[in-house]
């Protein structure tokens, strides 16, 4: 009898250790309160506090539920005010889910976490009225951070969405405001996602593909647009994207993996409202930026290839730019200064160099070049003034000044090692030039002046 009791003695001790290896505190205040908290491995540790000391009554309609399969996780959710949901699943080791819904008056708030793997680690802090995040994670040493702030008395809250598979994926989305939308996708190594929106109705995506891609999207004012594709169709790794808008209806669009694509980087700067901004990026070390200050400019470059450079900037409104760089180590600059001005370049081959400034109203610049060492300079001041550049061969120069008004310059050099000078000033009616060269070291210098 003694042998059994003993026995008994010894399997209630087990039990009591087994189940001491998991944590739980859960402490609830005011009326229809609900926590489940379920823990299956060892060391796992669930602490829930729903408080709804904001209201007389305390809180209602909480709601928090924890799932826990594998060891060593942490899950805490603290919730304060009325209708708040929050719900963490983890099933791999050493996760950790932390969920912060609500100060005041929150209300209407939802959370969800679900990891999957070993090492995640989820942030989800909301605050006011009607917000929603969730946040899936499936590998291994993943960071999801989540911050919403939409405003008290039942503003519309915002949507921020994360999922990451793969390893040590990092993102951060922080919004303030109200209707924005935000979501990352990463899956793959070590890619970073960091997204902040400030205003109301603004939108931003990223997905990332492959490995070590770094995108980056802050947006400041209403109904901004932002979109960064990286290796999500394709392969390549280290891309790096910066989008930057601050002001009403613009957007700005970054595409890294269409093509195979690694070690780009593309940068966007926007002030004002409804500008565009467009950035393809194919093949390798290559490298765009574009700024916009003003309104209704348009900005779209697409490089295919190897160190190929491309800065567009833009100062005033409804200005277009447009680069098109195909080969290696080509490089255009396109500067404006003014309004309705429009610039376009296409480079095809290896080592061109196209310049285009144009400062004014109503200017237009347009370069086409084909083959080896072709360089064209072109600038403009005034009003209505036009410039064409065409080069195909190898060495040939180009370099055009244009300053007055509806001054018009056409070269078209075909060969090599062909050189044209043109300058034009003009007070009245305009200047006009057409230079045509075919061959080999052919020479050609042009200067008009009008009363």
């Amino acid at each position: 009898m003694k042998k059994v009791i003993f026995s008994a003695a010894l399997l209630l001790g087990a039990i009591s250790y087994a189940t001491a290896q998991n944590t739980n505190d859960t402490y609830q205040n005011g009326s229809g309160n609900n926590a489940d908290v379920i823990q299956f491995g060892d060391l796992n540790d669930s602490d829930v506090d729903q408080d709804g000391m904001n209201v007389p009554i305390g809180g209602l309609d909480n709601d928090a539920q924890v799932y826990q399969d594998g060891g060593a996780n942490s899950s805490t959710i603290s919730q304060l005010g009325d209708g708040n949901y929050s719900e963490n699943v983890q099933l791999g080791d050493v996760n950790t889910a932390i969920d912060d819904v609500g100060v005041g008056y929150a209300e209407d708030n939802t959370t969800l976490t679900l990891q999957i793997g070993d090492g995640n680690y989820s942030w989800q802090k909301q605050r006011f009225d009607n917000n929603f995040a969730t946040t899936s994670q499936f590998g291994l040493g993943n960071t999801a951070l989540q911050d919403q702030n939409s405003g008290p008395n039942q503003s519309d809250g915002n949507f921020a969405t994360s999922t990451q598979s793969g390893f040590l994926n990092y993102s951060t989305q922080v919004q303030d405001g109200s209707r924005n939308y935000g979501e990352v996708v990463q899956d793959g190594l070590l890619n970073w996602a960091d997204q902040y929106q400030e205003g109301n109705d603004n939108e931003a995506y990223i997905f990332q593909g492959d490995a070590f891609n770094e995108a980056y999207q802050t947006q400041i004012g209403n109904e901004n647009f932002a979109i960064s594709y990286q290796n999500d169709l394709s392969s390549g790794g280290g891309n790096y994207s910066d989008q930057y808008q601050e002001g009403n209806k613009n957007s700005a669009v970054v595409d890294q993996g269409f093509f195979p694509a690694a070690d780009n980087t593309a940068l966007q700067g926007q002030l004002g409202n409804r500008n565009e901004a467009t950035i393809i990026q194919a093949g390798a070390d290559n490298f765009a930026v574009q700024a916009q200050i003003g309104n209704r400019n348009v900005a779209n470059a697409f490089q295919d290839g190897t160190l190929n450079y491309s800065e567009q900037g833009q100062l005033g409104n409804r200005n277009e730019a447009d680069a098109l760089q195909e080969g290696d180590a080509n490089y255009s600059s396109q500067i404006q200064e003014g309004n309705r001005n429009e610039a376009s370049v296409a480079q095809d081959g290896v080592l061109n160099v196209n310049i285009q400034d144009q400062f004014g109203n109503r200017n237009s610049s347009e370069t086409s070049q084909e083959g080896l060492l072709n360089v064209s300079l072109t600038e403009q001041v005034g009003i209505d003034n036009t410039a064409e550049a065409t080069q195909v061969g190898a060495f040939n120069g180009s370099d055009v000044f244009q300053f007055g008004a509806n001054n018009d310059s056409m070269v078209s050099q075909s060969g090599i090692g062909n050189s044209a000078d043109v300058d034009q000033f003009s007070f009245g009616s305009g200047n006009m030039d057409v230079i045509t060269q075919i061959g080999i070291g052919n020479t050609a210098t042009t200067l008009q002046v009008s009363p």
